[in-house]
């Protein structure tokens, strides 16, 4: 009997002894299989990022090639017709206004393909694009009282007020600023490009001053009650 209770018990360890031998090598063998299922896995997420990436890469830079094409030809538009100008400068009153608006379009164009592919530097081409814009609305005004008086206000106002009945009263600032009635028309006439001057000077006197505080507040990060800087 006690050499059945020892072969039993002999038998009682070496079971124990498989047993936990056989779950060591299913434990080692779980590991190594998830170790594999977790490298597959990063293999394949830096694959796929690899290829987002890739894609990303490809189709910004189809986007930079189309808006540049078109950049480049806007600009060489805006230049033949300057070279036009220049070839045949017989009204330099005139024409110098005209050339300082063509540029716009190589201006603008330039400075926005340039905020596309440098984002980080989109502020400062801003400013220079809003001041040149300025500059252009100024320019423009003064295009047309070149053009319609030489370059003499009166004489705008002259012309204006042979059609002083095609012409709308101007803008009254809390109906104090102007008179309700014209004694004549050319009284209007010099009211009304009196008020697209104020108004002309206004924008360029604004526009500047807005964009150098939209660039301040996006650089210091305030957005007033917004959290980026679409949420002015």
């Amino acid at each position: 009997m006690h050499q059945l209770a020892a072969t039993e018990h002999s038998i009682e360890d070496l079971l124990n002894t498989t047993i936990t031998k056989l779950d060591t090598t299913v434990k080692n063998a779980q590991d190594e299989i998830q170790m594999e299922v977790d490298k597959v896995k990063h293999d394949v997420n830096d694959y796929v990022i690899q290829t987002q990436d890739q894609f990303s890469a490809e189709n910004s830079f189809m986007v930079f090639q189309l808006a540049g094409t078109f950049t480049l030809l806007a600009s060489l538009i805006s230049m033949w017709h300057m070279t036009s100008h220049l070839r045949r400068f017989n009204q330099p009153f005139v024409q110098r206004k005209i050339l300082a608006i063509l540029w716009m379009s190589p201006v603008y164009g330039a400075t926005s393909w340039l905020s596309l592919v440098l984002p980080e530097y989109e502020g400062y081409f801003a400013v220079i694009k809003d001041f040149y814009e300025a500059y252009v609305i100024y320019q423009f005004m003064s295009f047309l009282i070149a053009v319609l008086g030489k370059g003499d206000r009166e004489a705008v106002v002259d012309l204006l007020a042979q059609h002083a009945d095609h012409l709308k009263p101007p803008f009254r600032l809390f109906g104090c600023c102007l008179p309700n009635l014209y004694d004549s028309p050319r009284s209007m006439a010099d009211a009304v490009l009196l008020q697209c001057q104020s108004f002309t000077m206004q924008f360029v006197f604004f526009r500047p001053l807005t964009t150098i505080g939209i660039f301040l507040c996006n650089k210091f990060q305030y957005f007033g009650w917004g959290d980026s800087a679409t949420d002015y």
